[in-house]
C-alpha cells in the first residue's frame, strides 16, 4: 500500500496516527483549544471549521489558520468543513463549499483538506479534488450516522473515493450491533488490500470503540481522539487513546 506524507507525518504504515479535533466557534476559542491540545499527544490536528462563526469570511479564515500554525508548530493541520448531511454544523451550497476549500488550500498553513465525496456529482468532485491536490493532501470522506452498510458498499465507496483522485479515503459508520462493527473491520481489511492508498475507517459510538484502537491490525491509518468536546460519537480521551495505541504497537 502506498503511504502518504503530510508535512512530517507518514500515513499508511505502522501505528495509526492520532488526530485531535478543534471545534471552536470563535478565533479565541480555536486558539485556546489549540493551546490545550499542545499539552497532549497529537500526530495531526483537525480544524473543524464548520463550527467557526466566520466560516465564510476567507480573510478571517486565513488569519485564524496563521494563528493556529504559530501555536501548533510543525504538526500537520487538516482543514474540514463537515456539513449537516454528514453530521456537521453548517449547511452550505456546493458552490460555497468548493469556494472555501479552494481558497483555504492556497494557505501554506493548511496541509490537508477533507472533501465530502457525496456532496456533489462525480464530475464536480473529481474536478475539486484535482484542484485541491495542487496545494494540499486530499482526504475524501463519507459518514453514515444511521447505519452500517454492507461490506461491499463500504469497500465500494472507498474505491469510489480513490477513483475520484483522493490521496486518502475515509469512511465512518454507525453500528446497531456487534456484527456491524465486524462488518466495518472486515471491509477495512479488504479495502487496504484493494486500494493503493491509506484508508481511514471507524465504527462510531460506544459499540464501535474497538475500531478506534485496532487500526494497526485491520488497516485504518488514522484514529480520532478528543481533548474536551468530541467532534463525533465515541471518541476516546487523547492521552488514554495514545497509551492504548502505543501498547498495541509494542506488542504486535
Amino acid at each position: 500500500m502506498k503511504t502518504v506524507q503530510i508535512r512530517n507525518l507518514t500515513l499508511g504504515t505502522g501505528k495509526p496516527a492520532l488526530c485531535l479535533p478543534i471545534v471552536g466557534q470563535t478565533q479565541d476559542d480555536i486558539c485556546r483549544q489549540a493551546e490545550v491540545i499542545m499539552k497532549h499527544p497529537a500526530d495531526i490536528i483537525e480544524w473543524r471549521a464548520d463550527w467557526y462563526d466566520e466560516l465564510q469570511n476567507i480573510t478571517q479564515l486565513n488569519k485564524t489558520a496563521e494563528l493556529l500554525r504559530e501555536i501548533i508548530g510543525d504538526i500537520p493541520l487538516l482543514f474540514t468543513i463537515r456539513t449537516i448531511n454528514e453530521g456537521g454544523k453548517c449547511d452550505l451550497s456546493f458552490d460555497a463549499y468548493r469556494r472555501i476549500l479552494l481558497e483555504i488550500s492556497k494557505n501554506s498553513c493548511i496541509d490537508a483538506i477533507d472533501t465530502e465525496i457525496l456532496i456533489s456529482t462525480e464530475k464536480e468532485i473529481k474536478a475539486l479534488i484535482c484542484a485541491l491536490k495542487k496545494n494540499v493532501v486530499v482526504i475524501a470522506s463519507s459518514h453514515d450516522f444511521n447505519r452500517t452498510p454492507d461490506s461491499g458498499v463500504i469497500t465500494g465507496r472507498l474505491s469510489y473515493m480513490y477513483q475520484c483522485g483522493a490521496d486518502i479515503c475515509k469512511m465512518a459508520v454507525m453500528p446497531k450491533n456487534t456484527t456491524d462493527v465486524l462488518t466495518l473491520l472486515s471491509a477495512t481489511n479488504e479495502a487496504t488490500k484493494r486500494l493503493n492508498c491509506p484508508v481511514i475507517t471507524m465504527s462510531m459510538g460506544k459499540m464501535g470503540l474497538i475500531s478506534r484502537i485496532s487500526g494497526e491490525t485491520f488497516g485504518s491509518a488514522l484514529t480520532f481522539g478528543c481533548v474536551g468536546t468530541p467532534s463525533a460519537p465515541g471518541q476516546i480521551n487523547a492521552s488514554e487513546l495514545d497509551t492504548i495505541l502505543n501498547l498495541l504497537h509494542k506488542n504486535l
